[in-house]
């Protein structure tokens, strides 16, 4: 209903001043409080703007309201504009017109809540803006509208939620502290010059709240809507700009509130004004402790700094003297500046405590800090909670903390308002051992938590930085004063995480001195309590009983160990009174996973805590568990006993074991949940643990077992963790993920792309293979693959055996682990792996694990590649790994010896021998080896018919070594160019055929007589040739196949189809060419594309001098030569370069016109940026012209005329049309 028109503000307690009585008035023309009934409410017009829906209007709620019982209230609808118009007043004669209300606007972010004023009775509307705006909401300043969004910060007041996401959410419900007065100047307009009627201000105003909501259909739910109440506009031929109060920026502070302890208190604030400030008044009440009585309200003018009248700004004091211990004061200030005057108040009537509130209790022990009359310590009553999040008293510091000071942070170590007298020693400016407030992780690797201990991890706690400092160094953290003297059942709970091989202790004692300390031992916990960074905080608690009735403060000790792990942290502080009823369970050890087996009376074993006020002599623990057997059937049990074994004090705790456990030897899944039911215990959040889940995995029982990754199921990718590839994972299974962009296992096959690590192909030479990709991941960095169980059964001398292939410079370690039977844990049956080879190309390494003390139980096995360097030459290849009974008789072809990359078929019969490794898997040693070995052409007439040969090797080979066996028995019949070989053996009573084999691929490599010249287009085989080429280099790149570059003809390329890396060296060596002494003219062309990148090099190279040789120079204008090579630069010499395309090259041979010598030519790609199509050979061609060819070319007669039937002479004109002279 609307309160007064045109009322003279009048001040019933008392005038502010003599000057304050004269000064002009300052006029309330409109008010609405909201508090009648609807009808009486001075509101023109309520009404919507879409016709087609329900009228829907502002109405009275008694829901929220600042002052009185009621405010006006809308909700947002879709498609429609709910209006609500005042009535209309006046501001003629007033130059100056203030416009205030209070509101909550909770409507989304997306809908608007504007406001409009009129000066023509509603005939034209203006949008209120920033401009106006006097009020404290960032958004209304620059965007003109009100909606959740308007006040958006929860450190300050209001806070209005914001924002509200999802159609379905119906947001946060308000409260009476989200109340909001804003302030709008509306002089400008409404009080601005009336031409027309020569006057200051207009008959008739209004002013209009506009709920907008255009989302359209269907819209998102409604919010709570907007709340207005106490609308007022006022009137003034002054300015009506209030005056303004500053608590904070003097110096000293002095706003009494809360607990006091001096028999004075002074009250300061400075108070500023545009126009001056005529007075500050501060009104208050005493409640009297002795005589259990409030005063009246009274009140007195604060004593300006300034003497002079009207000040721009000056600091006002008041001091209340004769507090007694316990009595109470009330107070506000209220602010006059010199114009209207223009009042302010603080606190306002619309806040939620309308008045300031302090008291006098009894002065703190000295313990506490120091008090004086303007500072006094902080403390706490019960209960108090700290978990270092608030950011107005907790800031994190920065840095890894290894030196200096910067990651301490700032601790609230001061007294009130700055701070709540937390104290640390060493303080935070002083390097060392000490605690500091850290958000994350520690900075040191293997020590300290991940991050905080609330679920998320993302809030502050304190640690230890162990960096710092030396052996027995103590850091200590101490709690402002706990008021404990009315209290005789108290408990103190905090959450700790004591991860690192160097964590020594920390200790909690408790301060109950009066003017000096004097500590009592609470607790104290040794050595590390995690085993990782990521594993959970834990929880302790201790009862306070034994130091109650005084103030108290706590000390946290941390004690550093003799190195940097040693990281302890400290969370949610909590001391509090305790319910009547009130049993934690601290801890569940055992029943764990990860055990091979688990028997029908399983171990749990817990630890409980009695956290409540009452003695307790009995406690039920359950446990149950939900079983999932192997078919996906799910079963249930439940069991529950007591734990009556000893008293349990507030604090107490027991370790209990159940005298009936669980039967968990049925293979599946186990969820296990134990809990404590007491009776009368209502905290529910500390009960049960669990579910712990056991997974009791059926062992593999079928051996020998044997992964060499060539079977069906398994996928070579391209090691990415786009296209890992897949393996069989029945037995084993890889860690992290292939494709989750770790370091990690992927199947590989040929050489991996990172160049100078892993091999070039896998250990048979045509497969696949596991390898760690160590293009990814942060080292360090561990890729594992873990067994399932293994069940040995029946082997009384069980071995793993694999292959591997570590090179590469930032390669770590192999390390084989095992879970023994009966344990659940990881141990080390071999010393970490770390020799190295020293290429891609050099053959795979063999490991054997002897596994002969687990014979006869089941054990679990995981292999640990590593990545120790910041590189990526992390490359790790694994291969045939074989779990087995090891065999007296066990021997196999290790790998190939001769031939290698080739076979001279015109040098001796040495160099035409086949020579294997005999590697001796068994137990005993073996000598007469029979072993075979097949040789096959790839090309050819005779290509796939293989040729089998046999010896046997008399060379002894002891358990565990290896022997060469040389075949001095046959004589090959090498093919020319391309063919395979398979070597074996055949040892009677070896019936492990998996590693009995070896392979290898080589090329016959002959010597070619040029007299008709020599032609190789490689059409007539996709698997080689049959003139003898062969490959070398760092990769062994070059290959034949089909290549799209040379339009689908086969050929030899660097990757067939696929990009070159850089760094890499590549050959392909041609057959050998003679018989040069009789040939002249002779040509090598070659048919060719050439795509490099920059820095990359193609050239032909020739053997000579004992030396490889440019073959040509560069002859950009095709003088001597045919579009031989592009560039001939001093820094790289003459080379074909970029990209070429496809082309045929021509070089004259004339240097070995006449030569006996042979011609041994070479390609050679040389790559630095790489990553592009490389050299592919289409054709080559060794052209020798005619040699001793003659043809005449003109012929004439000698005489003049010739004669018919006379001898005529003829002349004839001769070319030599060969190679040679004539």
């Amino acid at each position: 209903m609307k309160k007064s028109l045109l009322a003279a503000l009048l001040f019933v307690v008392a005038a502010p001043s003599a000057f304050a009585q004269f000064a002009p008035p300052i006029d309330t023309v409109f008010t609405e409080n909201f508090d009648g009934t609807l009808s009486a409410d001075s509101i023109a017009a309520n009404f919507n703007t879409d016709s087609t829906n329900a009228t829907r209007s502002w109405n009275d709620t008694t829901f929220l309201k600042t002052t009185g019982t009621r405010s006006f209230h809308t909700q947002c609808f879709a498609n429609d504009s709910i209006i609500m118009e005042t009535d209309d007043f006046t501001t003629i004669g007033y130059t100056n017109v203030r416009f205030t209300f209070d509101q909550i606007c909770k409507i989304r972010y997306i809908q608007k809540g504007t406001i409009q004023m009129s000066r023509d009775n509603g005939s034209t509307w203006v949008n209120l803006t920033g401009t106006e705006y006097q009020g404290g909401s960032p958004q209304f300043s620059s965007q003109g509208w009100f909606n959740e969004l308007s006040y958006p910060s929860a450190l300050l007041s209001p806070y209005w939620q914001g924002p509200t996401i999802g159609n379905s959410n119906t947001g946060v419900t308000p409260a009476n502290t989200w109340w909001a007065r804003e302030t709008f100047d509306l002089s400008t307009y409404l009080g601005a010059y009336d031409a027309t009627n020569t006057q200051n201000g207009f008959a008739q105003c209004k002013i209009r709240f506009i709920m907008n909501n255009k989302t359209g259909t269907p819209s998102p739910s409604g919010l709570a809507g907007w709340f207005v109440d106490n609308i007022m506009i006022e009137g003034a031929p002054c300015e009506l700009e209030p005056p303004t109060l500053d608590w904070v920026g003097i110096n000293p502070q002095a706003k009494p509130i809360g607990a006091r302890y001096m028999p004075t208190q002074n009250v300061r604030v400075e108070g500023k004004d545009n126009i001056g400030v005529d007075s500050l008044r501060i009104y208050f009440r005493r409640y009297d402790y002795s005589n259990t009585a409030w005063s009246i309200w009274t009140d007195s003018l604060m004593t300006s700094g300034v003497t002079s009248s009207c000040p721009d700004s000056s600091i006002y004091t008041y001091s209340f003297g004769a507090i007694g211990v316990n009595d109470t004061i009330e107070w506000f200030v209220r602010i006059f500046d010199c114009a209207c005057p223009n009042v302010v108040r603080d606190p306002l009537e619309s806040a939620p405590s309308q008045s300031y509130k302090f008291w006098r209790e009894p002065s703190l022990p000295p313990i506490c800090g120091v008090s004086t009359q303007t500072s006094f310590p902080y403390s706490t009553t019960l209960p108090l909670e700290q978990n270092f999040d608030d950011p107005l008293f907790w800031l994190a510091g920065t840095g890894s903390g290894s030196s200096g000071t910067s990651h301490r942070g700032n601790f609230p170590d001061q007294n009130p308002p700055t701070g709540q007298n937390y104290k640390v020693i060493p303080n935070e400016n002083t390097i060392g051992y000490a605690w500091a407030i850290r958000s994350g992780s520690t900075s040191t690797n293997l020590t300290g938590p991940n991050g905080d201990s609330s679920p998320s991890g993302s809030g502050k706690y304190i640690y230890t930085e162990a960096d710092q400092g030396v052996s027995n160094s103590k850091a200590h953290m101490i709690t402002p004063c706990i008021d404990l003297r009315s209290k005789s059942c108290v408990l103190l709970e905090f959450d700790y995480h004591m991860y690192g091989a160097h964590v020594d202790f920390l200790a909690v004692t408790a301060d109950t001195g009066f003017n000096s300390s004097a500590y009592t031992g609470l607790a104290r916990i040794d050595y590390q309590q995690q085993s990782k960074s990521a594993d959970s905080w834990k929880t302790f608690s201790v009862s306070l009983n034994d130091i109650t009735g005084d103030y108290v403060r706590l000390r946290f000790s941390g004690n550093r160990g003799t190195a940097l792990k040693g990281d302890i942290a400290l969370d949610n502080i909590r001391v509090y009174e305790p319910a009547a009823y009130e049993v934690a369970l601290r801890d569940v050890f055992h029943p764990e996973n990860g055990f091979c087996s688990y028997s029908n009376n399983e171990l749990i074993d817990l630890w409980v805590q009695n956290n409540g006020c009452n003695d307790l002599d009995s406690i039920p623990v359950t446990w149950d568990f939900e079983y999932t057997n192997l078919a996906g059937n799910t079963t249930n049990q439940t069991h529950t006993e007591y734990i009556t074994n000893k008293l349990l004090e507030l604090g107490d705790s027991s370790l209990f074991s159940f005298a009936t456990g669980p039967d968990l030897t049925g293979y599946g899944i186990y969820d296990i949940k134990v809990y404590v039911e007491q009776s009368g215990d209502t905290v529910n959040t500390n009960d049960t643990i669990g579910p712990i889940r056991i997974v009791h995995e059926q062992p593999h029982t079928t051996f020998p077992y044997v992964l060499n990754l060539d079977d069906a199921a398994t996928t070579p990718g391209n090691n990415t963790p786009l296209n890992a590839g897949s393996f069989s994972n029945t037995v084993f299974s890889a860690s992290p993920g292939s494709s989750t962009g770790e370091y990690a296992f992927m199947v590989g096959t040929g050489f991996t792309p990172t160049v100078g690590s892993g091999p070039i192909t896998d250990k048979s030479g045509y497969g696949n293979y596991l390898v760690t990709e160590g293009d990814y991941g942060t080292s360090p960095a561990s890729a594992t693959l873990v067994s399932k169980c293994l069940d040995l059964t029946g082997m009384t001398n069980p071995v793993l055996q694999f292959r591997h292939h570590m090179f590469g410079a930032d390669i770590g370690a192999i390390r084989v682990q095992w879970i023994k039977g009966g344990e659940n844990n990881w141990t080390n049956p071999m010393t970490p792996f770390t020799t190295k080879l020293t290429d891609e190309k050099d053959n795979w390494s063999f490991y054997e694990v002897d596994l002969s003390s687990q014979a006869g139980k089941t054990v679990k096995l995981r292999f640990i590649a590593q990545k120790s360097g910041f590189g990526i030459g992390a490359d790790i290849g694994f291969d045939d790994i074989a779990i087995f009974d090891k065999k007296n008789v066990d021997v196999g072809v290790d790998h190939i010896i001769a031939p290698g990359a080739r076979v001279n078929l015109v040098g001796g019969p040495a160099g035409k021998k086949v020579q294997v490794k005999l590697r001796n898997f068994g137990k005993n040693s073996q000598s007469n080896i029979p072993i075979s070995y097949t040789v096959t052409p790839t090309c050819g007439v005779n290509a796939g018919i293989s040729t089998t040969y046999t010896y046997t090797s008399s060379t002894a080979v002891s358990a565990g070594t290896m022997g060469n066996a040389i075949d001095n028995t046959n004589t090959v019949a090498w093919p020319t160019g391309s063919f395979e070989i398979f070597a074996w053996t055949t040892k009677s009573g070896d019936t492990h055929s998996w590693n009995d084999s070896s392979f290898t691929t080589s090329a016959g490599w002959p010597e070619l007589y040029i007299q008709s010249g020599f032609v190789e287009d490689f059409e007539n085989c996709v698997a080689g040739d049959t003139s003898g080429f062969f490959v070398a280099g760092d990769l062994n790149l070059w290959k034949p196949g089909v290549i799209n570059a040379l339009g689908g003809n086969k050929g030899y390329g660097t990757k067939v189809n696929g990009n070159v890396p850089g760094g890499v060296e590549e050959f392909i060596y041609f057959p050998r060419f003679i018989g040069f002494d009789t040939i002249a003219g002779a040509e090598l062309r070659l048919t060719h594309d050439i795509d490099l990148n920059t820095g990359d090099i193609a050239i032909i190279e020739y053997q000579g001098n004992g030396q490889w040789n440019n073959l040509g120079f560069w002859d950009p204008q095709n003088v001597v030569s045919t579009n031989w090579y592009n560039t001939g630069t001093a820094s790289s010499g003459s080379a074909w370069i970029g990209n070429v395309g496809q082309t045929t090259s021509i070089w004259p041979l004339s240097a070995w016109n006449f030569s006996a010598a042979p011609l041994i030519l070479r390609a050679q790609l040389k790559t630095v940026g790489g990553n592009k199509d490389g050299w592919n050979l289409d054709k080559v061609e060794v052209y020798i012209p005619p040699q001793n060819s003659a043809a005449p070319v003109n012929v004439t007669t000698v005489e003049y005329l010739p004669v018919p039937d006379q001898n005529n002479h003829l002349k004839t004109a001769i070319k030599n049309t060969g190679a040679k002279v004539l």
